[in-house]
């Protein structure tokens, strides 16, 4: 999509019944350890084609909380231990009164792109945000990323719309995302 980025909001008000997807053998889940700022700087700096990724983003997204690393940002892994894909189950307090799980920073090495990584990720990413308690879901994303919003879409994430301007962006997208319904309109 030509143009500059617009930040669009998900919004996933259960988190009952999330869709459940396997991750594929031999891949595995494992949690954040001590170094893997590395890990996750190295996955998002090869997967992100928008936004700069260095040390500064890291500490920006995830500085106020460190000792929640631990049990919130994942890694896929290959047989190797190398780790392929992250996200986080983070939370957000964007919403007054109601503290949302926050499916955050998703990302796929591009070498293991297309093999069936990503949905399990987000599978795993939401079940652990309902580990943690939360008992509804956020995420962000841009305008430019119509795969992640079909997929974020078919867990049940639809368009958070504040006010026009975001009205307006959804709209600007709908043709390319067929089905997806926008709210109010």
């Amino acid at each position: 999509m030509a143009g500059p980025l617009i930040s669009m909001r998900m919004v996933r008000n259960s988190i009952a019944d999330i869709p459940r997807h396997d991750l594929p053998a031999p891949f595995s889940f494992r949690f954040f350890a001590e170094g893997d700022e590395k890990s996750w700087l190295d996955i998002q700096g090869r997967a992100e084609k928008y936004l700069s990724i260095d040390d500064a983003r890291f500490q920006n997204e995830f500085g106020s909380a460190p000792h929640e690393l631990p049990r919130r940002m994942m890694f896929i892994v290959n047989p190797e231990g190398r780790a392929v894909g992250t996200a986080t189950a983070w939370f957000n307090t964007g919403h007054p009164g109601i503290v949302y799980g926050c499916v955050h920073w998703v990302a796929i090495h591009p070498e293991f792109q297309g093999k069936g990584l990503a949905r399990p990720l987000i599978s795993r990413c939401c079940e652990r945000c309902a580990e943690l308690g939360h008992d509804r879901l956020w995420l962000m994303t841009d305008s430019a990323r119509i795969r992640a919003i079909r997929i974020y879409a078919s867990f049940g994430f639809v368009p958070e719309i504040d006010n026009e301007d975001d009205r307006r962006a959804w709209e600007k997208i709908a043709p390319q995302l067929p089905g997806l319904e926008i709210p109010g309109a």
